[in-house]
């Protein structure tokens, strides 16, 4: 039996599937692309739950799953899809997000989140952050 491509713990479909179901534009999750043409080059997906964590289980929205193409980084991509995000969340009355991030944490706090803590998910090092904004 051949192996599906895997990405991370998921397979390629999987994640296809996850993103294909969060379409709708008024309800939780919604996943926002970046495209040039037929081209994937971003995503950013609100979602009501994200990190398993102890004192984070009943915590939400979140601000999940950003991810550039490689070779498209250092464009701002990645933060005119936040800012895009957060406008939404604002379009949808929520009055604030949540994230985590291993490695981003200045470009999140350049963008207004606060830091909440520092810990460790399986094995990581980890930032949760906090974004609120009026509405």
């Amino acid at each position: 039996m051949a192996q599906r491509p895997r990405v991370g713990r998921k397979t390629v479909q999987d994640v296809r599937a996850y993103f294909t179901a969060n379409t709708s534009r008024d309800h939780l999750p919604i996943t926002y692309i970046a495209v040039e043409g037929d081209v994937l080059y971003a995503t950013i997906t609100l979602d009501v739950e994200d990190l398993e964590l102890p004192g984070y289980e009943d915590v939400s929205p979140w601000l999940v799953s950003l991810y550039v193409e490689k070779a498209q980084r250092d464009r701002g991509l990645g933060r005119q899809l936040i800012r895009h995000a957060i406008a939404e969340a604002s379009r949808l009355k929520l009055p604030l997000l949540y994230l985590w991030t291993e490695n981003l944490q200045a470009m999140y706090l350049a963008l207004g989140w606060r830091e909440l803590e520092r810990t460790q998910f399986h094995g990581h090092d980890i930032t949760v952050m906090r974004r609120d904004f009026a509405n």
